[in-house]
């Protein structure tokens, strides 16, 4: 295969399977935005918490399987280490010309790093209750943070697409 029809392979896998992963995103960002209102019951069961934790989770795991693709395929190279998490978004948020812009501006990938701690402690946390006040302060975090981020992930995928459509045809 040629290297340039090879890049538009991959390319277009990568964006095949982010607006996969854009949709999945959309339909966790609903789903906590409607359970969302169980937490300002009296007293929310623990499985109502655990599910919006799970939920919280998997859009933030998701979201971290796709930056690392972006990373894989235009910067070549995927963090790692004890900061891998954190340095993701750091280097999603870097503008990288004439490789690719910026995924993240540096204010959405702050914001990112909250979702990111929860989902650090829902992982590592065997033995701690919940804590309603928390789960409420990241389902927010989430809703106000999704459409800023699915118009940047979007913006991204018409970047990929340009840049794949810009390749000689194999």
């Amino acid at each position: 295969m040629k290297p340039a029809n090879d890049a538009r392979v991959r390319l277009t896998r990568l964006i095949d399977e982010a607006s996969i992963e854009i949709d999945a995103l959309e339909t966790t960002a609903s789903v906590v935005l409607r359970d969302r209102a169980a937490l300002d019951n009296a007293a929310p069961g623990e499985a109502v918490l655990a599910l919006i934790a799970v939920r919280l989770h998997r859009y933030y795991t998701a979201l971290e399987a796709l930056l690392e693709r972006v990373a894989r395929l235009f910067d070549e190279s995927v963090p790692e280490g004890p900061t891998s998490h954190r340095d993701l978004l750091q280097q999603m948020a870097a503008d990288l010309p004439p490789l690719r812009p910026a995924l993240l501006d540096r204010d959405l990938a702050r914001r990112l790093h909250s979702l990111l701690s929860f989902r650090h402690f829902f992982r590592h946390a065997y033995d701690v209750a919940l804590d309603v006040g928390e789960l409420r302060r990241h389902a927010d975090s989430l809703c106000d943070l999704h459409p800023l981020l699915e118009a940047a992930l979007n913006r991204f995928l018409a970047f990929a697409r340009a840049t794949r459509d810009a390749l000689p045809a194999g």
